[in-house]
């Protein structure tokens, strides 16, 4: 046997086994309940699906309704991100960012964010404006 075609071969079988090599998956939250000095973030998922979300911050409690949820499709969670800011009062006044995301260890592949403010209750966006 030729040395080109054992090179050959030996590269052939390096390629295949690439090709099996294993993939990073998602570990989805089914149920997460998180809480820090400022805010409490609880919820449900299942068939890839929000159903509930409750926060409280600032003394008050926001249920998510089935509009709000339904902004946050096709967003699987496998990590939260809090943090907040004292703001301005004209601006909303106090305000907690909830940063839910869907990651991996190369990075973060999709994210939305739930903002409550002291002021303005509570939303969910896509970016930070």
């Amino acid at each position: 046997m030729s040395i080109r075609r054992v090179i050959c071969t030996l590269l052939a079988i390096a390629f295949t086994n690439l090709v099996f090599a294993s993939q990073e998956g998602a570990e989805v939250f089914q149920t997460f309940s998180i809480s820090t000095a400022a805010v409490s973030v609880k919820g449900e998922s299942s068939d890839n699906l929000i159903n509930l979300l409750i926060v409280t911050a600032f003394g008050n409690t926001h249920q998510l309704s089935k509009g709000q949820l339904a902004k946050l499709d096709g967003l699987l969670i496998n990590g939260i991100q809090i943090s907040g800011e004292a703001g301005y009062p004209s601006l909303g006044g106090e305000t907690v960012y909830i940063k839910l995301f869907m990651g991996f260890t190369s990075g973060i592949a999709k994210h939305k964010y739930i903002i409550v403010s002291k002021e303005n209750g509570l939303s969910v966006k896509n970016k930070l404006e």
